[in-house]
């Protein structure tokens, strides 16, 4: 995520531009960004992406500034196409890819960052 978008994300929740849900949307390559601070810091963070139907396309989250916790990603049809597990932006704990019949494509387990065999 381009930290320039999450600067000027983080300047217009301050001044109060924002959704009921408390998320920033912004036009960036004609994609939808969302991002939703968690407090007033610009370094706890949730950032969601859409696509052009409104639908959503995927949401990571972030902490001290790295990804940290759960990030999914969405078919179309609203299935779940990915989810990932992050602590201090490396892969820790499952990742999963699903075709969109909600079968899991491969599954594998990361520690640290290290794919765990």
């Amino acid at each position: 995520m381009d930290k320039e978008i999450i600067h000027k994300a983080y300047i217009l929740f301050l001044s109060g531009i924002k959704d009921e849900n408390g998320i920033v949307r912004a036009n960036d390559n004609n994609q939808i960004i969302g991002i939703k601070f968690l407090n007033n810091s610009s370094k706890d963070y949730i950032v969601y992406g859409y696509y052009k139907s409104g639908q959503i396309r995927y949401h990571y989250q972030y902490k001290n500034g790295k990804c940290h916790g759960d990030n999914i990603g969405y078919y179309k049809s609203g299935q779940i196409s990915y989810h990932e597990q992050y602590k201090d932006d490396k892969l820790h704990g499952d990742c999963i890819d699903y075709y969109e019949s909600g079968q899991i494509k491969y599954q594998e387990q990361y520690k640290n960052g290290e794919l765990i065999e």
